[in-house]
């Protein structure tokens, strides 16, 4: 390890222990939310756990994407997007793309229902209103009634100079289990939207 990796990892060793040193209300603990994001976020504080980690969070490795407003209510008392907000842009991201692309119609009856069973999501770098985001999407793992979903949300690119390599402010998964609108119980995955979520794999070839 160099020494400007060991320098950066003594200070993120330092600035991780605050919360038990600083108040965690008012503008003191939003700085020190705010710091402690912009260490996690950094992604080069060692080898080893964080090579694989910042993969997953790259632009390029994200099959579709789907803009997003933030909205003047999404902002918390700290200053940010509160953390719960995030789960909302991966269900309209999701549901957007189901909805152009896979013949999804949330106001009419059909056969199967997608339910959310599980989510997740990790923070790297605090967002605010008013900003501009993207949200990338792609899908690890199909079955016969269930979807799994990756997704990044990245601030939107400016112009032509979007990088392949941008890291996400934030990544996280989403599972749908498709069910029966009648008994409630796993069905299979309507053919149009299986269709759709092939498309965005990420064992699908580009382009």
């Amino acid at each position: 390890m160099s020494k400007p990796q060991r320098r950066l990892e003594r200070l993120a060793s330092h600035i991780l222990r605050l919360p038990r040193q600083i108040p965690k209300t008012g503008l003191a603990g939003r700085a020190r939310a705010d710091v402690r994001i912009a260490i996690l976020a950094a992604g080069k504080l060692s080898s080893g756990p964080w090579t694989t980690e910042t993969k997953k969070r790259r632009r390029g490795g994200f099959k579709h994407f789907h803009s997003i407003t933030t909205r003047w209510k999404d902002n918390d008392i700290y200053g940010h997007v509160n953390n719960v907000v995030y789960y909302s842009f991966f269900d309209s991201a999701i549901n957007a793309y189901l909805i152009k692309h896979g013949g999804l119609d949330p106001w009419k009856k059909t056969s199967a229902v997608g339910f959310c069973v599980e989510s997740k999501c990790t923070y790297y770098a605090p967002i605010r209103y008013p900003e501009q985001l993207e949200v990338g999407i792609r899908v690890t793992s199909i079955g016969r009634s269930s979807v799994r979903y990756e997704l990044g949300i990245f601030k939107a690119a400016s112009g032509s100079n979007v990088s392949q390599d941008e890291l996400s402010v934030a990544v996280g998964y989403f599972v749908h289990v498709f069910v029966d609108s009648d008994n409630g119980r796993p069905t299979s995955i309507p053919t149009k939207l299986l269709d759709a979520v092939k498309k965005i794999s990420s064992s699908a070839s580009s382009g």
